[in-house]
């Protein structure tokens, strides 16, 4: 925002000032003095102000006019967006309304507009892909926030004179009406900025707004920040607009000076469907920092070569030699084992292979440092299946070291949150210890506990407490040699709501490892578990802080078990009732939790749970409908339409649109999952008749007394014991039951 190229007599100012803005422009707003004009364009007009309660310069900015719906939607936005905090986003002072009309004050900043700075710089790809994370930083911080720009392009963002970039324009820019669809595409000149308006919008196909719209825009923003260009500049605005819907923007090929990496990313992020996009910014940043680094990217297929040729790419010298060798030598092995070469050189080629593939793991780095990086994650699949063609070599010493390979390959998947290929090689190292070595052994007892822990994951906590009793036989507590038995045992028995016994082998676990600061830790969040379990929530909340404190100081903020103690402090603060506090955590962690586990994690789906509940709470009805549908979506893409936790996310949905005043979306929503959630928990009574107590509740919202209580009526009919007339979804069933038999005594009379 820079200073007008004009000057003025103060009544020849206010003059064309008010014909600018159509005889409506008073010579004050609320507490600011206008000083002079600065812009006036499609989405309105801007003059700069100065504020008479400290004298600063502020930017006033006055849409055009706008009817009830719309005006009542701005008001909403732009008072969301001065909830926004980030040195990337232009902060809102204030919300004025003079005589009917709008006027959003901002702070006044100096810099050029985005669009200009672009043309009169030139600049390496990577040094511009670095700023754009830091547009795209800003943009995560207000999506996380329930905040959706809709109108982000060069115009609306400023670079500073330090070079950062700051976005104009949070909360205030409006939809688009189908009169201005056709506005647009039959002027002479593009009216707004129809070249980042995604298809659904120009469209108007009646989709929610959500972020996808937000990353086209960015897409967009970033071909042309490194191109220089749009590549729709030289098209008319009916041609703009026909390519924009049929997907054809890209057609004549990507701007030279743009890698194919990029392009790659460009194209995910503005695809014409709404499904192939990134799902979030953190997604489309993800992708961008892994080309930086060299690393394969999610918008390219990830083939075998692919794979490879990156990785080669960022180790020419460290790997090369040795992951061509291995490539070399299991083709070998595959060769001679196929040929039925003789005894000894069948050994051979399996003695080399084994040692390739164990100096090629060496070269990945620390399995617990993989993070997220997809293509290690996709060459350990692809070399432990490997290790499973190896099969068995006739001799003992061979076929332990294909086990202690099953055995690591199995921690390395459990890491990184692969369960059901970590079960699969741990399993088969358990077969070939306790075949050669027994079930005593040390190397057995070790990869036990691994598994172990792995079956509570994936088959449930009674399953996991089987195999480990299976593992220490009858051993009284002191005399089990492996502290990970102890451990899985406490968890297995306090998620089964055995409380006692399982905070006996906690409280041994802890005394055994309390110099051992990671295992610690894990031990202190697992008692936090217990504490809220348990009806103790405020010591729950003592014991996650504490782990936080201590990971953080020994490994930093971002260690899975620093983000998994702030994950169980918001449990703790939701169970306090603490709902501000709960999703400032949650806001504050979201995004380290999607950069450390990933955009498909069950982490981030547990902080998305979090984030509705509390919003529900907090009567932040809108975001928290918005982000209980991005819950469900999420859940259904990772675990399956049919998981456990997949339909609990609809619960959380039901439970958002129940409070927001939309029952009647509800039952379409879990009238489905009655029988099938009866099935799924048929050995469970009262948790298979889940779905029941949200359709009740939508049926008395809807004044179906009747139908609410013929719905509930199997849950009254289970056989109980005396601890069940405690059990808190029992009684919440019986709140809904009084509530309908009452009105409908109500309506009889």
């Amino acid at each position: 925002m820079g200073r007008s190229s004009h000057t003025h007599t103060e009544d020849a100012f206010f003059e064309e000032l008010r014909d600018v803005l159509g005889n409506r422009c008073p010579r004050s707003v609320g507490p600011y003095e206008v000083i002079d004009l600065v812009a006036s364009g499609g989405q309105g007009v801007i003059y700069r102000a100065r504020d008479r309660s400290d004298q600063s310069l502020v930017a006033l900015k006055r849409p055009h006019p706008l009817d009830g719906s719309n005006l009542e939607r701005l008001k909403r936005g732009a008072a969301l967006a001065a909830r926004l905090d980030h040195p990337g986003i232009l902060p809102i002072k204030s919300i004025e309304e003079v005589d009917g009309q709008i006027w959003v004050a901002t702070a006044w900043i100096e810099g050029v507009a985005a669009d200009q700075w672009f043309k009169d710089r030139v600049q390496r790809q990577s040094d511009l892909v670095r700023l754009f994370i830091r547009i795209c930083d800003a943009v995560a911080h207000a999506h996380y926030r329930g905040v959706i720009h809709r109108d982000i392009c060069p115009q609306n963002i400023i670079i500073r004179s330090d070079g950062s970039p700051c976005i104009l324009d949070f909360g205030i820019a409006k939809s688009v009406s189908p009169e201005e669809v056709s506005r647009i595409t039959q002027s002479a000149n593009p009216v707004g900025n129809l070249l980042f308006m995604p298809p659904e919008v120009l469209g108007q196909n009646n989709s929610i707004a959500d972020v996808r719209h937000d990353i086209y825009a960015l897409g967009m923003l970033l071909y042309v920040m490194i191109s220089g260009a749009h590549p729709l500049d030289n098209a008319t605005p009916t041609e703009a607009f026909n390519r924009i819907i049929d997907g054809t923007v890209f057609d004549s090929g990507m701007h030279s000076g743009i890698s194919n990496s990029i392009g790659a990313i460009i194209k995910k992020a503005t695809s014409s469907h709404l499904d192939s996009r990134y799902r979030s910014v953190q997604e489309f940043v993800d992708d961008l920092e892994r080309d930086l680094a060299g690393l394969p990217i999610h918008a390219v297929a990830h083939t075998k070569l692919y794979l490879l040729s990156r990785f080669l790419k960022r180790h020419r010298i460290a790997v090369t030699v040795t992951a061509a060798a291995l490539i070399t030598g299991i083709t070998v092995f595959t060769v001679q084992a196929g040929a039925a070469r003789t005894e000894r050189e069948l050994r051979l080629a399996n003695t080399q292979t084994l040692s390739m593939i164990l100096d090629f793991l060496d070269a990945l780095g620390p399995t617990k440092q993989l993070g997220t990086v997809t293509d290690s994650h996709d060459i350990l699949e692809y070399f432990g299946e490997q290790v499973f063609n190896l099969g068995s070599s006739r001799d003992s010493e061979m076929d332990l070291a294909i086990a202690d390979l099953h055995s690591q390959f199995g921690t390395s998947f459990f890491h990184i949150q692969r369960f059901d290929d970590a079960i699969k090689h741990a399993e088969e190292a358990n077969r070939i210890y306790v075949e050669l070595l027994g079930l005593n052994h040390d190397k057995t007892q070790k990869n036990g506990a691994v598994l172990a822990r792995l079956i509570g994951e994936r088959r449930g906590r009674a399953e996991s407490e089987a195999f480990t009793r299976s593992l220490i036989g009858d051993r009284p507590m002191n005399q089990i040699q492996v502290d990970e038995h102890l451990y899985n045992l406490a968890g297995a028995l306090i998620y089964q709501r055995k409380f006692d016994e399982g905070r006996t082998y906690l409280d041994e676990y802890l005394l055994r490892v309390q110099d051992q600061p990671e295992e610690y830790s894990r031990g202190i969040l697992l008692r936090a578990i217990y504490r809220n379990r348990t009806g103790a929530p405020e010591l729950s909340l003592q014991d996650s802080r504490a782990a936080f404190t201590l990971v953080t100081e020994q490994y930093g903020p971002n260690h899975v078990l620093a983000l998994r103690a702030r994950l169980l402090s918001a449990k703790s603060l939701q169970n306090l009732e603490r709902f501000e506090e709960e999703r400032e955590v949650i806001l504050e962690v979201m995004p380290r939790i999607e950069s450390v586990f990933g955009p498909k994690s069950s982490e981030l789906l547990q902080a998305l749970a979090h984030l509705v509940i509390c919003e529900t709470a907090l009567g932040l009805h809108e975001v928290s409908i918005l982000h209980a549908e991005e819950n469900v979506r999420l859940s259904i893409d990772v675990l399956g339409d049919s998981d456990w936790r997949t339909i609990q996310s609809r619960f959380v949905l039901a439970n958002a649109l129940l409070a927001a005043g939309y029952p009647a979306k509800v039952l379409p929503l879990l009238e489905p999952e009655i029988d099938r959630v009866f099935a799924l928990k048929v050995d469970e009574p009262f948790v298979r008749h889940r779905p029941r107590y949200w359709v009740a509740r939508a049926y008395n919202d809807l004044g179906r007394y009747r139908e609410a209580l013929e719905i509930l009526a199997p849950v009254f009919d289970e056989p109980r014991r005396g601890r069940d007339e405690r059990n808190k979804f029992l009684q919440l069933c019986k709140d809904e039951a009084l509530r309908a038999e009452s009105q409908a005594l109500t309506r009889d009379e």
